[in-house]
């Protein structure tokens, strides 16, 4: 379908959108959700307004000094900042979640009861900063700084902790499950000892580090050391094998380097996953994987059939289904889509009709052949006529040429061959000459137009569509 230009209208009488605000405004109790505020840019300006309980979601602010601003109970989320500065404000219950921070400087806050969760945070420094009862789940830290800060306690699950600096900051009563250590710089820290396996790269970051870090425990207030810390790894072992608790056993043996043991402790963590339904628990342990070094592409893509397959066998109610769905995006994401800079995508159109499945067989048939042993893949149709189809390859970057080679011969080979019953003859070798298979083009039956590649950019071959289907 040919998509068509449209201008919406322009509101030009201000006094109906005042009228039509207030009219709104009347069925809601916080007479300040219905605002003209939306999605204006404020620049360069000083904000030590109160906005207790007000709305202000999707804001964007550059360059701005919020300075003694009173943001109790009020909503933020959703919204921008780029080099701002906070000093002295109220953030007391504040809705602070799925915002984006850049180049923001804090310092001299409390924060208490807010919520920065889905948050992303990139060179941004927090200073004197207290934090009580603050939630950060899956917020993002980039370059950024925590200097002399407290937090007391705080909920930070499935955080990613990114070339970030902690420096005297205060840890207590709080974990930090499900997150991730990826070059971080502690310094005058103490980790609670509990939750330290539970971190992805947390053991091997304390086995390695030469940082100023200790460990909590109640056998000395003061912590005790990463050498003491680690001598308690044996009966750690013993506990989480007895209670078949996976995700932090798995974490043990890659730090211990034990990967063959790593794996199959990830495989047991997925089995009791998915009987117990904790799909979430799914999502952890195929992250995991990242963390292990010798495991190969292949090896992911066995994992991703395993999974599909151990659900298969299960019985789900209506709302489990409903609630797996919400991970199994993710999975295939951490497991297949995902692998930085090994991963193309090929996508090509046919004129095969909706009708003809015996002919999208063989040509699932013949590029699984071709490619079984090359790579790792997954191939999606899309049912629309003509069928279109998406190929996601995960490869070593020196092997993309042979592969897209192999891919353009199996495409011209299934032209040359139109008896879709017998299906398509791949006996001629797929190194075939592409002027070979050009001279029988006559013969063609599928015809495959709009061919993208994607990698690091987009390389269109032949004639991209001008519509869209």
């Amino acid at each position: 379908m040919e998509h068509k230009s449209f201008t919406f209208p322009t509101i030009i009488d201000n006094d109906e959108f005042f009228n039509a605000t207030q009219r709104l405004s009347a069925n809601v109790q916080n007479k300040h959700f219905y605002t003209a505020e939306y999605n204006k840019l404020h620049k360069g300006v000083t904000i030590s307004e109160s906005y207790r309980t007000r709305n202000l979601r999707q804001r964007f602010y550059y360059d701005c000094k919020f300075s003694y601003a009173d943001f109790h109970q009020s909503s933020l989320a959703g919204s921008l900042f780029n080099q701002c500065s906070f000093t002295k404000i109220d953030f007391f219950d504040t809705n602070l979640q799925s915002c984006d921070f850049r180049t923001c400087r804090f310092s001299n806050i409390t924060f208490k009861s807010t919520r920065f969760n889905k948050s992303t945070f990139s060179d941004v420094k927090f200073e004197n900063c207290i934090f009580e009862t603050v939630s950060f789940n899956d917020a993002i830290f980039d370059e950024c700084q925590f200097i002399n800060c407290e937090w007391v306690p705080i909920v930070v699950e499935n955080v990613i902790f990114r070339r970030t600096l902690l420096d005297t900051v205060k840890i207590r009563k709080m974990n930090f499950e499900y997150s991730t250590f990826d070059n971080v710089k502690l310094n005058n820290i103490k980790l609670p000892f509990q939750t330290i396996p539970y971190i992805y790269n947390g053991l091997t970051y304390l086995s390695s580090t030469l940082d100023n870090v200790c460990v909590t425990s109640a056998l000395n207030p003061a912590g005790i050391s990463i050498e003491e810390y680690l001598l308690n790894i044996p009966d750690m072992i013993t506990y989480y094998h007895n209670i078949c608790e996976y995700f932090p056993l798995t974490n043990i043996y890659i730090m211990q380097k034990n990967y063959e043991a790593a794996l199959q402790s990830v495989y047991c963590g997925l089995d009791l996953a998915i009987e117990l339904r904790r799909f979430r628990m799914i999502k952890y342990f195929c992250k995991e994987l990242d963390f292990i070094p010798s495991i190969t592409l292949k090896d992911r893509q066995s994992l991703y059939t395993y999974v599909l397959n151990q659900l298969s066998k299960q019985d789900f109610a209506p709302f489990e289904t409903d609630s797996l769905n919400m991970y199994l995006p993710e999975v295939k994401r951490l497991l297949i889509d995902d692998y930085s800079n090994n991963k193309i995508q090929v996508m090509f159109e046919t004129n095969i009709p909706k009708e003809n499945f015996p002919l999208v067989r063989s040509l699932i048939s013949s590029l699984d052949e071709a490619l079984k042993d090359k790579c790792s893949y997954s191939i999606e149709m899309r049912h629309n006529s003509p069928w279109s189809f998406l190929l996601n390859i995960i490869t070593n970057p020196n092997a993309i040429s042979d592969i897209l080679s192999v891919i353009s011969i199996v495409l011209g080979l299934a032209q040359l061959h139109t008896n879709s019953k017998k299906g398509i003859d791949l006996s001629t070798k797929l190194n075939n000459n592409y002027v070979n298979v050009n001279k029988q083009k006559r013969n063609q039956k599928i015809v495959f137009k709009n061919v993208t590649i994607i990698n690091q950019g987009t390389i269109y071959i032949g004639e991209p569509s001008s519509k869209q289907d």
